[in-house]
């Protein structure tokens, strides 16, 4: 088997193992989709998520590609002895083959998430943020930056909404809120401008470079052409200068991942095509062999010391820069060549099997975390679906919803695939539950809008009655307005206290002043009591004279003095009343009145207890307006009637009837005549 075919077939079977072995890593992964949405959310001046990941990868893709770029680099020092040497002595790919090779220089950016800060406070995170842009290997701290960043901007976007929903519900608009910038806040925004500007500064610069490292190295394979053209055509062997132009082209940085590809194969076509050439010397041939024998067992002495390194990222990309330097080193001797490699496979397929058992447990908490996740979505959902219609229920639900968020805070991240959309599914349910939050208290300060005023116009009719002095009639209206106030909802708790202390101030009010009103009646109905019942006693004892006039008198002068009298106790009242007419009234039949003497007599001492009672004058009004209603309805009974009588035909039937309806207007004359008796008495009360 040629050295060609060998190395190839070893190539071969490393690239199948190492790539069953190494889950792919790249920086990018480890950007947190929540703080990519909280950067869009405040609007900070910074670029997207997708767009730094996009970056990051760019530029691990370029560090990979430089030992790939070098790979056709030959041995330095082989000169050729024989033409049957000259054509076994082409330098070729080592044994891990481009795609391998490439595989082993992967860039392993040190993971970090949001339990590795997760103790520390707003300011410390932001001191933190600070110091950690200050770095100058910005492919050292992106990752971190980018979890520091997602953590503030999650801190002041949640603090921005407790100002906002406290400021709602005080009873502001939400069109309103403007708070006061935060020291911390602005210190962040500043401090992620200048990271940002400088991240652009090294990518603007770094494809500058690779523009440069292309146009530099097609001049080294002008160059490298032009010392084939002359080994073909003048038999000019000029080592010297392709071991220059070999030196050059190790020493010019990467080139475009568009570019990269097409100019290393020319490369390596050229070395190729320049040792197909070349006679080289057995003798400087095995020296050379020898010395890079030397320089890969050195290379796996390196690796094998990695075995010790416990950090996982430092030890892979110490083992990918080895990878490099493998590939740069030329042929060993043959009879050494497998031992030499499958030691050095042998420590990088142990360093590459520690990094997949610790991305295979990186793997496990990940998809734990993503199921507390998926269960905090849950919980968050199901908030939506139970959503109060009252302020303390709201309350109690917040309350809830931040515990929720509060916990969502101490979980780390979750699988690649699956962890921008659990954050957009968290994130959709928190921003539905407080949107309905701000409607419900939209909804609220209108309707206690309405309340307010309602409450107000109550306070106005409140106020109103406070100094009346119809005590029955202001205390029913009072009661009322009371009553009416319980049916009205509430009102904003800042106008809350101070609309009820205005109705209550008035209703106070007037209700003192009836109450020191009463409290001084008391006594003065007890001695109208007395009173009363003295007056009866003289009723009682009074003895006729015979004098019908003079006794007439005697009885109107006890009316009036009865009339004269106050108010006495209510629950005395019926009695005392009862006795007072009994007494009278048995004077009234010893007069032997006339009829309508009696009546007048009797409805005159109705007039004075209507007029002592409570509410006196409207019970006389109300009297005065049943006696004219009821004149009014017989003046047109007896104008009707007499209408009628003008129809009666000459006959005895129709005399009878008329005879009765003649009866009926005499009789309604009487009564009218009497009622005009007691309109004047009412009158003169």
């Amino acid at each position: 088997m040629s050295e060609i075919d060998h190395k190839e077939n070893t190539s071969g079977a490393f690239e199948a193992d190492k790539n069953a072995a190494q889950p792919e890593m790249n920086p990018a992964e480890n950007q947190q989709p929540e703080a990519a949405a909280e950067e869009t959310v405040l609007e900070t001046p910074v670029t997207p998520a997708a767009e730094m990941a996009a970056e990051e990868a760019s530029s691990t893709t370029e560090v990979e590609a430089v030992a790939a770029e070098e790979v056709a680099a030959a041995p330095e020092a082989v000169l050729a002895t024989t033409t049957a040497e000259v054509e076994v002595a082409a330098p070729v790919v080592e044994e891990t083959g481009e795609e391998a090779d490439e595989e082993h220089e992967e860039h392993v950016d040190e993971e970090h998430d949001e339990t590795a800060f997760a103790n520390l406070e707003i300011d410390q995170l932001v001191s933190l943020f600070v110091e950690t842009s200050k770095i100058d290997n910005l492919s050292e701290i992106r990752s971190k930056m980018s979890v520091l960043r997602g953590m503030i901007e999650h801190h002041f976007q949640a603090e921005r909404r407790e100002k906002l929903a406290a400021f709602v519900e005080a009873g502001n608009k939400e069109e309103d809120f403007a708070p006061n910038p935060n020291p911390l806040h602005l210190l962040f925004l500043e401090t992620n401008a200048k990271y940002m500007q400088r991240r652009q500064k090294e990518k603007e610069s770094r494809e500058q470079a690779l523009v440069q490292n292309f146009n530099q190295k097609e001049k080294l394979l002008v160059q490298l052409q032009q010392l084939i053209e002359e080994e073909e055509t003048k038999g000019i062997t000029n080592i010297d200068a392709l071991r220059l132009v070999q030196s050059q082209w190790k020493e010019i940085g990467p080139v475009a991942p568009a570019q990269r590809n097409e100019q290393w194969q020319r490369y390596h076509f050229l070395i190729d095509k320049f040792y197909d050439n070349l006679r080289i010397n057995r003798e400087l041939k095995e020296l050379d062999l020898q010395k890079n024998l030397e320089g890969k067992i050195e290379l796996c002495e390196k690796a094998e010391e990695l075995l010790l390194e416990q950090s996982i990222k430092k030890a892979v990309e110490a083992l990918n820069t080895l990878h490099e330097q493998w590939k740069q080193l030329g042929p060993v001797p043959r009879e050494q060549k497998e031992t030499v490699w499958e030691r050095f496979k042998a420590a990088s397929d142990k360093i590459y099997e520690k990094r997949k058992t610790f991305f295979g447990a990186l793997d496990a908490e990940r998809a734990e975390n993503l199921t507390k996740k998926q269960a905090l979505c849950e919980q968050m959902e199901a908030l939506l679906t139970q959503l109060p219609k009252e302020h303390a229920g709201w309350q109690k639900l917040t309350e809830s919803s931040d515990a929720i968020m509060a916990a969502w805070k101490t979980i780390g991240f979750a699988p690649k695939a699956q962890n921008s959309e659990i954050w957009r599914r968290f994130k959709q349910a928190t921003d539905a539950f407080y949107m309905a939050k701000n409607q419900f208290y939209k909804t609220i300060r209108s309707e206690q809008h309405d309340n307010l005023q309602a409450k107000e116009a109550l306070c106005q009719q409140a106020e109103a009655l406070m100094n009346s002095e119809d005590w029955k009639g202001t205390t029913d209206a009072i009661i009322q307005l009371q009553k009416e106030w319980k049916k009205i909802g509430a009102v904003n708790r800042k106008t809350s206290d101070k609309i009820w202390n205005r109705f209550r101030a008035a209703c106070d009010h007037f209700f003192e002043r009836k109450n020191q009103h009463f409290s001084g009646q008391d006594a003065r109905q007890e001695d109208n009591l007395k009173a009363k019942i003295a007056l009866i006693e003289q009723i009682e004892q009074f003895v006729a004279t015979g004098d019908q006039r003079a006794d007439l008198e005697h009885l109107k002068a006890f009316q009036r003095s009865w009339a004269e009298i106050g108010f006495i106790p209510l629950k005395q009242k019926v009695e005392i009343n009862e006795r007072y007419r009994k007494a009278l009234n048995q004077h009234w039949d010893a007069l032997k009145l006339s009829q309508n003497e009696k009546t007048r007599m009797n409805f005159q001492n109705k007039v004075e207890n209507l007029k002592t009672g409570k509410d006196g004058d409207k019970a006389l009004r109300k009297e005065q307006f049943q006696i004219q209603n009821r004149i009014s309805a017989l003046k047109n009974d007896i104008l009707l009637w007499e209408n009628n009588m003008g129809f009666f035909a000459a006959s005895k039937n129709a005399d009878l009837l008329k005879k009765e309806i003649e009866q009926k207007i005499a009789k309604a004359r009487i009564e009218l005549e009497q009622l005009h008796q007691k309109l004047l008495v009412l009158r003169d009360a």
